[in-house]
């Protein structure tokens, strides 16, 4: 069982690990994740999405890092850093102004233009930012790194021909999309392969507001993957037994992707809904390696032993007393009220 990757804000304006962000992790190892993946981390300034958000773009950063990789491997679990840069959903109150992406990209909704096409030294600038974050999470003493291509962010809306409208050699077809997730792929295997875990996380459909990627793409994608030998390739799909949009009545998606792995040693994860001892064991059944576990480990700090145990769980909506309890800083908490139902509406007078 892994903790899943999450958003949290707990994270000191500069980047810094908090003390609140590593004891909320190390209570996840302390209660029984053998894996513990950090949040989305910032390889370079112009890629911070999110006030509170943790950083690997410096070499400031590596000494909060250890210290939480340490407290991590105390409890016996391995830590993996989460790479990412968040392209068109940067804030540029954040990162001195300036937003780019695959292609310019028009918010509708906001009805002013949100991301300017990126040039080749941007590209080429990211692409050697993912390279040096890997050799820091090496240095911070991580047990590995997980490649952030899903979820709309940076890599995501290269490979998504909605908001990949290129024409040169990073945009056009599907190969010529994915070639800036194996381009930055190739440059962390180069220091990491063989050492540590390298994994990537992709979204295998559309979303929300993630569109542009189709299903069958996505099986491609994975195949390569596969085939680059990459330790783990996680689907993250929201719901993880689900059904793809363009086959509901093909089985769940993951087993698309656990009979295309083959005899590859890749391992498949994946992440979404997940609650249940009875759910685990379906999702083994069809194929799946791992299982990243995100908000019923927000409520559970010791979710895997009460699995083992057969412990009754709490469901939401939570109390502000109980998540802090958990391990949740304030900031996490109020975070927690976007999802709908989370938490309960009394967080709204206590929060002060």
């Amino acid at each position: 069982m892994v903790l899943a990757p999450m958003t949290n804000q707990q994270s000191h304006a500069d980047g810094t690990a908090s003390e609140e962000e590593i004891r909320f992790l190390s209570m996840r190892a302390q209660g029984g994740f053998g894996t513990v993946v950090t949040c989305a981390m910032y390889v370079q300034q112009d890629g911070k999405a999110w006030q509170g958000q943790m950083g690997i773009s410096e070499d400031a950063h590596i000494a909060g890092l250890r210290k939480l990789t340490e407290a991590i491997r105390a409890h016996g679990s391995l830590s993996i850093a989460q790479l990412f840069h968040a392209g068109s959903r940067a804030d540029a109150s954040l990162n001195g102004g300036r937003v780019w992406s695959a292609s310019d990209i028009f918010h509708p909704a906001k009805g002013h233009q949100i991301a300017v096409e990126g040039c080749e030294e941007d590209i080429q600038g990211v692409i050697q930012a993912f390279e040096r974050a890997a050799i820091r999470a090496a240095e911070a003493g991580f047990d590995g790194v997980e490649i952030h291509a899903a979820h709309g962010y940076l890599i995501h809306q290269f490979l998504s021909a909605t908001t990949n409208r290129r024409t040169d050699q990073w945009g056009g077809d599907a190969e010529k999309r994915r070639r800036f997730l194996k381009e930055i792929l190739n440059a962390v295997q180069k220091h990491l392969k063989g050492q540590l875990v390298v994994g990537v996380r992709i979204s295998p459909e559309d979303f929300s507001f993630f569109s542009g990627i189709d299903f069958d793409e996505s099986l491609e994608t994975a195949q390569q993957l596969f085939t680059l030998e990459v330790d783990y390739v996680d689907i993250s799909l929201w719901d993880a037994l689900k059904r793809p949009n363009k086959y509901p009545e093909g089985p769940p998606a993951i087993s698309y992707f656990s009979q295309l792995r083959g005899s590859s040693p890749t391992l498949l994860r994946t992440a979404g809904n997940i609650w249940t001892h009875e759910q685990g064991d379906q999702l083994f059944s069809l194929g799946t390696d791992l299982l990243a576990v995100g908000r019923a480990a927000i409520a559970h700090h010791d979710l895997p032993k009460r699995w083992a145990s057969n412990l009754a769980l709490h469901y939401p909506p939570y109390s502000a007393e109980h998540l802090m309890r958990e391990g949740l800083s304030m900031p996490f908490v109020r975070y927690m009220k976007r999802w709908p139902n989370f938490v309960k509406e009394e967080i709204a007078l206590n929060e002060q």
